[in-house]
């Protein structure tokens, strides 16, 4: 890479505010591998479509793991499988097609976790719907009257119990755990 390639690199660094400091010290940890101005520059591509966007990765880790808890554990698994590892591949051979560079390959990750979790959320409130109206949660009043007695940061008055409890008997069993 030339010198020029390398003061626009770091008018990039200089130009993007507090993300600046995320940055240098990213250069600074490639640099460490690597000498080749090219390779801490794909370093940071992969780092600009990853760490940043990891958390999308974290809600649908979520989603799946509230799924589990309510006793559906296939639904996850398949919809992760499909969500992530499916979608990536048909992704490699239709849009990376068409866009062969890195960030056509690297924003496959953030469109799967943001398909999956928003599967994930879809099929955890469509359970938590088909629990409540097969009156899987037959003892709510038990955890209402357990969270009653014990002593909790706020108070629940009778109208939020009763509100509670004909409404909203999975969100109770949550607040429980």
């Amino acid at each position: 890479m030339d010198k020029n390639k390398s003061k626009e690199l770091m008018r990039t660094f200089k130009s993007n505010g507090s993300v600046v400091i995320a940055f240098i010290v990213l250069f600074v940890l490639l640099s460490v591998f690597t000498k080749d101005i090219e390779a801490i520059e794909i370093g940071r591509i992969y780092m600009k479509y990853l760490l940043i966007l990891i958390f999308l990765d974290n809600i649908m880790d979520t989603g799946g793991a509230l799924l589990r808890g309510l006793n559906h554990s296939w639904l996850p698994m398949v919809v992760t499988l499909l969500g992530v590892c499916v979608f990536r591949i048909v992704w490699v051979y239709t849009y990376f097609e068409s866009h062969h560079t890195l960030e056509g390959l690297l924003l496959s990750y953030p469109v799967s976790w943001i398909i999956t979790l928003t599967i994930h959320y879809i099929n955890l409130f469509i359970s938590i719907m088909e629990d409540f109206t097969n009156n899987k949660f037959k003892n709510t009043n038990e955890v209402l009257q357990l969270l009653q007695e014990e002593e909790i940061p706020f108070k629940f008055e009778d109208k939020i119990l009763t509100n509670l409890q004909q409404n909203t008997p999975s969100l109770v069993m949550l607040i429980k755990m």
